[in-house]
């Protein structure tokens, strides 16, 4: 989806009232898929808003692909990203595991 003029002002309004960051993490900064697949339930559970829409956008989850759900990832509540940071590292351990068969 294109971001129009009004949309990317809007989307700076919000954010500046709310405090809700939509800087989407630099390709350099991208997260490799063993290391999420490496990450502990613990550790997920205490990452940041920010840490975890990063690691749900690096992992690429097949059922969050063909959906505008990464344009609203700063929008979800902490419990559903967590659960979503939870799914990812889970997609990225099957990954993995096909990849060694």
């Amino acid at each position: 989806m294109r971001l129009t003029t009004a949309s990317v002002q809007n989307r700076q309004s919000i954010a500046e009232t709310s405090g809700v960051s939509f800087a989407e993490p630099e390709p350099c900064e991208a997260l490799d898929k063993s290391a999420i697949a490496d990450l502990s339930a613990g550790l997920i559970d205490e990452m940041t808003r920010d840490e975890l829409v990063r690691v749900i956008i690096s992992a690429d989850v097949p059922v969050l692909r063909h959906t505008d759900v990464r344009e609203h990832l700063a929008f979800f509540d902490r419990e559903t990203l967590t659960r979503l940071a939870h799914l990812a590292r889970q997609c990225c351990q099957n990954q993995g595991r096909r990849s060694v068969v």
